[in-house]
């Protein structure tokens, strides 16, 4: 039972994470839930599967996960300020739902299972479809 007790407080941290996850947060909540990732590396995986794509200094989702309910643009909460002290519009923040959350982890965790096991669709005919 003691060594259930990490586990349990993980998956429990995980079920109860905020609405919407900077990516950060969201690499945080991944690492104690067991799949131990970067930031960057978190990050990149975005990138990578066509999540989020850069656009000037930010990131924006891709309407798929938009819409989906993966991903969402957060407002700033409030302007940015130049040196002589006018105010600017901030761009939106990319964040992570707690759905996007549960599908990183899944697929994330599948990748990972799958180098891990050295996976080949080749060698394994039976999980073609017909």
């Amino acid at each position: 039972m003691r060594e259930l007790a990490p586990k349990a407080r993980a998956y429990e941290d995980f079920c109860e994470a905020p609405d919407l996850l900077t990516v950060r947060d969201a690499a945080a909540q991944l690492t104690t839930a067991g799949l131990p990732i970067r930031e960057c590396e978190l990050r990149a995986w975005l990138l990578d599967h066509r999540w989020i794509y850069r656009k000037g200094r930010g990131y924006r989702p891709y309407a798929a996960h938009q819409d989906a309910g993966h991903l969402r643009l957060d407002p700033p909460k409030r302007p940015g300020r130049h040196h002589d002290g006018t105010l600017f519009a901030l761009e939106p923040t990319c964040k992570i739902t707690r759905r996007g959350l549960t599908l990183l982890y899944q697929r994330i965790g599948a990748e990972r299972m799958r180098d891990q096991l050295n996976y080949d669709t080749t060698q394994y005919p039976f999980d073609e479809e017909d």
